[in-house]
C-alpha cells in the first residue's frame, strides 16, 4: 500500500482550501503539526504519527483529516473494520474517506477477507483502481457469477503485475474459466509492453516445465532461438514468437536476420506475421530504415493466412508505429500511403476515430 502525500504544488491548493474553510481556523501550532505528521509518515514513525493525530484539532484545521488518514493508513496492515468505520464517520463524503476505503479494499484483498470486501466495495465511489477491480471480479466468481469476459479484459489490460489480478487469474485458470490460449495472449501482451513480472506470473500458470521454457525464451532469447529444438513440442511456436519479440526489443535488425535465415524455425504464417509486426515496431522506435518494409511483410503474411478483410489483433500502439514508419519514408515512395491506410484500418474503431489517424487516413 502507498499512502498519498500531496505533492508540493498541492500544498498551496490545500492552503487556499484552509483559508476558505468557514468553520476551521488554522493555528500556527496546527500547521506545524501537519508538517510533523507528513515527515513522520515519510519515516514510518508510528509513534510520531499517533502523537500528531492526538494533538491536532479537527475543528480548527481543515488538513486534520490528512493527519488522521496518514496515521491510520500507516498501520492499516493491523487495522480492523471498526476502526475504518469510525474513520468514515469522522470524515463522511470527503476525498480522504474514499481514498482510505481504496487502501482498505487492497488490504482486504491481500488478506482474502472476502466478507468485509463484499460489504466495503459497493461504497467505493471513485472505483478507479484496477487491482481492486480484479479483487471484486474474483469475489463475484467465488459467488458463482460468470465473470470470464470482464475478468479477462481486466487481466489483459493490467499495466504491470499486481497481487489482485494475479490471484484472480490463477483462481479462474484453475477453475477452467481462463484457458491456455488466454495465458499465451497475456504473455505476448506483457512482453510487448515490457511487463516482465506480469509475464512471469502468467508463465507460472502453465506449470513448472512450461514456465522454465518461457523464462529461458524471455531471459536468453538469442540463445533460445539458436537451439535446434526451439519451436518443437507444445506451444513451441509461441515460445519462438516470445523469443523473437524479446530479441527485437534489444536488436530488431538481428531479429529480422534470424527470421529470414534459411535455418530459422518456421512459424505458421499468422505467428510469423505477428513476429514481423513486432520487429517493425521496434525498428520504428529506433528509426531504422527497414521498419516500414518489415510492417509490409507482416501484413502480407497475415493476409495470406486469413480471409479478405480479416484484421490482425495487434495492439493500437504497435500499429501506430507502423504508420509512423510509413510516414518517415520518402514522399515519393509509392507504397507509403497504402501502408498508412492498412495500419490505420487494422486499429480498433475507437483508435481510428482519434483526430491524428482520421487526418492521416484522409491524406492516404
Amino acid at each position: 500500500m502507498s499512502l498519498r502525500i500531496p505533492p508540493p504544488w498541492r500544498w498551496a491548493v490545500l492552503a487556499v482550501a484552509a483559508a476558505c474553510a468557514p468553520l476551521a481556523t488554522a493555528q500556527p501550532g496546527d500547521d506545524a503539526t501537519v508538517l510533523r505528521a507528513r515527515d513522520a509518515l515519510t519515516k514510518k514513525d508510528a509513534a510520531a504519527l499517533a502523537a500528531a493525530r492526538a494533538a491536532i484539532d479537527p475543528a480548527r484545521h481543515p488538513l486534520a483529516m490528512w493527519v488522521d488518514y496518514w496515521e491510520l493508513g500507516n498501520r492499516l496492515a493491523t487495522a480492523r473494520q471498526p476502526e475504518l468505520e469510525a474513520f468514515y464517520a469522522r470524515w463522511p463524503g470527503t476525498y480522504v474517506e474514499d481514498r482510505l476505503r481504496n487502501d482498505w479494499l487492497l488490504e482486504l484483498g491481500r488478506r482474502q477477507d472476502w466478507a468485509n470486501f463484499r460489504a466495503e466495495f459497493p461504497r467505493f465511489r471513485m472505483n478507479d483502481d484496477r487491482v481492486v477491480t480484479c479483487y471484486a471480479l474474483l469475489t463475484r466468481h467465488l459467488d458463482g457469477q460468470d465473470v470470464r469476459e470482464a475478468a479477462r479484459a481486466a487481466w489483459l489490460a493490467q499495466r504491470d503485475a499486481d497481487d489482485g489480478c494475479a490471484l484472480m487469474a490463477r483462481t479462474l485458470f484453475e477453475a477452467g474459466r481462463f484457458t491456455e490460449d488466454d495465458v499465451w495472449l497475456e504473455l505476448r501482451l506483457s512482453v510487448e509492453n515490457n511487463r516482465l513480472r506480469a509475464a512471469r506470473d502468467a508463465a507460472a500458470l502453465l506449470g513448472k516445465a512450461a514456465e522454465a521454457r518461457v523464462l529461458e525464451a524471455l531471459n536468453e532469447p538469442q540463445r533460445y532461438l539458436a537451439r535446434s529444438n526451439a519451436g518443437h513440442g507444445a506451444h513451441g511456436h509461441d515460445l519462438v514468437l516470445l523469443a523473437v519479440m524479446r530479441l527485437a526489443a534489444a536488436d530488431p535488425e538481428r531479429s529480422a536476420e534470424l527470421l529470414q535465415s534459411p535455418t530459422a524455425h518456421r512459424l505458421p504464417a499468422a505467428l510469423e506475421a505477428t513476429a514481423w509486426a513486432h520487429v517493425a515496431r521496434q525498428a520504428a522506435l529506433k528509426h531504422l530504415p527497414g521498419a516500414a518494409e518489415h510492417a509490409r511483410r507482416a501484413f502480407r503474411l497475415w493476409d495470406r493466412a486469413h480471409p479478405p478483410g480479416t484484421q490482425p489483433g495487434w495492439s493500437a500502439e504497435l500499429l501506430a508505429w507502423h504508420v509512423r514508419a510509413a510516414l518517415r519514408e520518402a514522399a515519393g515512395e509509392p507504397r507509403r500511403w497504402p501502408l498508412v491506410t492498412r495500419a490505420i484500418e487494422a486499429m480498433p474503431p475507437a483508435e481510428q476515430a482519434r483526430p491524428a489517424w482520421v487526418y492521416w487516413k484522409a491524406r492516404a
